[in-house]
């Protein structure tokens, strides 16, 4: 799917996404994270939250050169 959540598996009460940043050649090279107290985090605002983690490392991943031909 392109990204990983992880509700309050790390730590009870903390709620974090993450998704892979690639380059041109699209291997993955660094992550990006976003992290939250979970009752701020619910499913809604987690879906919200996704949303602009992946667009974030689409268009970092993209500077580097990935999905360009």
């Amino acid at each position: 799917q392109g990204y990983a959540v992880a509700v309050d598996e790390l730590e009870v009460g903390l709620t974090a996404a993450a998704a892979p940043i690639r380059n041109a050649h699209g291997d993955v090279i660094a992550s990006m994270s976003v992290s939250g107290p979970t009752f701020r985090l619910d499913a809604e605002r987690v879906h919200d939250v996704v949303d602009m983690l992946v667009a974030a490392v689409a268009e970092v991943s993209h500077r580097l050169g990935w999905g360009q031909r």
